[in-house]
């Protein structure tokens, strides 16, 4: 049944690419991940930099030096491929005044001025620094520690003292500000994440080919004959049997085909077991089993072993056919001598058919009819064939 055989491999390819996406979403959702904890990371280093830097730098001479030294550090935090990315620091002191910048257009701008409260600057931690500075009380550590991110920026402050005239401070506590535009920087994820998938998703598939490959040229075909067959004879087991023919049956009832079934017992099977043990009972199943298989047509019948010494047939033809074929079948088995040790082995079968042209196309149906013909074979003599109605048109 060559058609089991391809949905099970189609299933075999279906699952290894949802393993293979799935995966590969998970491995780039890490990587994603961890590209932009390393963005933040970067953006926490670099404050902790320049606040140190600045503290050296905080006794310029003039103010104009420390804008100067403000904008050239500024370029530092351009990231590798943001080059447009505005990272802009500030030094604000209590009142909201920016005392310094690294943009020349805000410096003497005030914190408090509308324009910082849109945009890049439109951020929790800048809004709670003007609430402060609106309420005349100083920021605790505790604000300035809290979360930095909003929906376009990240952004950190810094506790700054100052004792500089020029810096427009009198020993009086001020802010170091830092405003990182990440915005560009979801682009770049994107990218990464986008390009990252594929590199990966191919990783996976070159690592995932030789199990994939394995799994349906050598283990498939082994699960699916081990599932399928009967261990002994090679024959369909009864599962499969049932499942091809009730497909079968349905189609030669919208085409109007004739099938029959039939059902064979081995006589006196039992007493071949008790007399020379299971292992002749096995080779006399065996053997059988390949006589059975050799007398039909691969391509339109189906045979299987039914159960214990039990084999059945479902033949595609007339009643009068089957009959030939099944007569040639019971013929063959009671001259067939089995040779085990220095025993000849010889018995017959009884044989019990229905034919779909009397009894429709249902398999339930069809089986109780071959069943009670096959009783009818058993106590009547058994080695021969009866059929549903005992009557062969």
């Amino acid at each position: 049944m060559p058609n089991l055989q391809s949905i099970s491999k189609s299933k075999v390819i279906t699952i290894n690419l949802v393993n293979i996406i799935a995966s590969s979403a998970l491995i780039t959702a890490a990587w994603t991940a961890l590209s932009a904890f390393e963005i933040y990371r970067e953006t926490l280093l670099t404050t902790y930099h320049i606040h140190s830097n600045l503290q050296s730098h905080i006794h310029s001479s003039a103010l104009g030096g420390l804008n100067d030294h403000l904008y050239g550090i500024s370029k530092s935090l351009q990231r590798d491929g943001i080059s447009t990315a505005p990272n802009v620091i500030f030094i604000i002191n209590k009142s909201g005044k920016i005392t310094g910048s690294s943009v020349k257009a805000w410096q003497g701008s005030n914190i408090m001025d509308t324009q910082f409260a849109t945009g890049i600057f439109d951020n929790d931690k800048i809004n709670m620094l003007r609430n402060c500075i609106a309420n005349a009380s100083e920021c605790n550590s505790g604000l300035l520690e809290s979360s930095p991110f909003s929906s376009s920026s990240i952004v950190f402050i810094r506790d700054l003292r100052l004792a500089h005239k020029d810096v427009g401070m009198k020993t009086e506590t001020g802010y170091l500000m830092f405003v990182f535009n990440y915005s560009d920087a979801y682009s770049e994820l994107t990218i990464s994440a986008v390009v990252g998938f594929i590199l990966i998703s191919i990783l996976v598939i070159l690592i995932s080919i030789l199990p994939a490959t394995y799994m349906i040229h050598k283990l498939l075909p082994f699960v699916y004959t081990s599932l399928q067959k009967d261990c002994l004879t090679g024959l369909s087991n009864r599962a499969i049997f049932t499942e091809q023919a009730i497909i079968n049956l349905e189609d030669a009832e919208i085409s109007q085909e004739s099938y029959v079934l039939a059902i064979m017992d081995i006589d006196d099977f039992k007493r071949i077991n008790d007399t020379l043990g299971h292992q002749a009972g096995d080779i006399t199943l065996t053997e059988y089993g390949l006589i059975i298989d050799q007398a039909i047509r691969e391509d339109s019948d189906l045979s299987s072993r039914f159960g214990g010494e039990e084999f059945s047939l479902l033949v595609k033809c007339s009643r009068t056919a089957a009959n030939t074929i099944l007569e040639r079948l019971r013929l063959q088995i009671e001259i067939h001598d089995i040779r085990f040790k220095d025993t000849n082995i010889s018995t017959t079968v009884s044989i019990g058919a229905a034919s779909t042209s009397e009894c429709g196309y249902n398999l339930d149906y069809l089986i109780m009819k071959a069943d009670d013909a096959l009783y009818r074979a058993k106590s009547e003599g058994k080695n021969q064939i009866q059929w549903h109605d005992n009557v062969l048109t």
